[in-house]
This record gives structure tokens, C-alpha cells and sequence, in this order.
């Protein structure tokens, strides 16, 4: 018997034909708590062909039927699509991502439609603060402290959003500053 190996049957020409698709996105699928201030990627095993990629991905609310604004990215060495909402997401909402099947790889290879949804995180709520709430004859000029359920966007704090009550025949104080610090 002949005991040297067999020579492979594939051709030299031939290679990985693994089908175009996409790998891996963030959020991921069914993930809840998303921040609302979160970008949206979406990574394929190929490059694409981005000239249309505004018209292959939408980003909408499952409850609506208009498609989230904002921009999409490409970067082509991360195979990598990013969706940068114009706004915030709404919170505690399901949204629904979907790749459409017009997107096509560089090689021409079309992708079968892809669709991933995520809930958004609850809503800021307070979780304690400094003076604590009602307490009475408070220093003036006395700074107060809140902690958040949440991350916040910091860009997204302003002095408006708060307000100060007074009681009594005294006026409420103005809130000059807001300072943000995350842990």
C-alpha cells in the first residue's frame, strides 16, 4: 500500500467563500438599559460598499413608524457602521435596528436582511441627595449635592433644569452652576 498522503483536491485558486453577514452589533440584541445617549454600531465579517449605507440601515421606535435621525459612519478597517442619533433616544423604549438586504459587500455579495432590537434605560431618577429632601433651615450658600440612578449626559445638565423652592416670605435662591461628576 502506498503510504505517502494524498495531494488536496482543492484547486489552488480556491478560497473562503463564508457567507457576508453581519457579526456583531452594540447594543447587542434584546439588550435592555441602553443608555439614551448611546450610538448604535454594526459590524460585518467584510468591508462594504458604503455609497448608500443612509438608505440600508433605519433605527426607529417598535411603537412608531418614522425611522430615528441621525448619522451614519463607516470605518473600513473595523468593517464597522456607526449610527449616531441626532437626539437622545427616548427612554425605557424598544427600538428596532434593521440592516436591509440592499447592503451589499465590496465584493458584491448581498447581505440577508438583519434586524436587532434593545430597550433604552428607565428614566433619571434621584436616588439620594445632600441637604436631604425637606429639610428645613438650611444654611444659605449651602451646596447641594443629588446622585442619579443614571449616568447623564453632562452636556445635557443646565442650571434651568432645576429649581429651588423657598417657604416662608423668603425668596427662593438662583442656582448659579451645576457641576457634573461621574463615578
Amino acid at each position: 500500500s502506498n503510504n505517502t498522503p494524498q495531494e488536496s483536491s482543492v484547486p489552488s485558486w480556491w478560497m473562503n467563500t463564508a457567507e457576508f453577514v453581519v457579526g456583531a452589533t452594540s447594543p447587542s440584541d434584546q439588550q435592555t438599559g441602553v443608555p439614551v445617549c448611546s450610538d448604535i454600531y454594526i459590524s460585518f465579517n467584510a468591508d462594504i460598499n458604503d455609497n448608500n449605507l443612509s438608505n440600508t440601515i433605519r433605527v426607529r421606535r417598535t411603537s412608531q413608524i418614522s425611522d430615528q435621525v441621525g448619522t451614519i459612519t463607516y470605518d473600513p478597517t473595523s468593517y464597522t457602521a456607526k449610527f449616531d442619533p441626532t437626539e437622545n433616544l427616548k427612554s425605557e423604549t424598544v427600538y428596532m435596528v434593521t440592516v436591509d438586504a440592499k447592503t451589499q459587500s465590496v465584493d458584491g455579495e448581498s447581505l440577508e436582511e438583519y434586524s436587532f432590537t434593545f430597550t433604552t434605560q428607565d428614566p433619571a431618577a434621584t436616588t439620594d441627595s445632600l441637604p436631604v429632601n425637606q429639610t428645613s433651615d438650611v444654611v444659605r450658600n449651602t451646596g447641594i449635592w443629588i446622585e442619579f440612578n443614571l449616568d447623564l449626559d453632562e452636556n445635557s445638565i443646565q442650571p434651568e433644569d432645576f429649581e429651588l423652592e423657598a417657604t416662608g416670605s423668603e425668596a427662593a435662591p438662583a442656582i448659579v452652576g451645576v457641576q457634573y461628576n461621574s463615578t
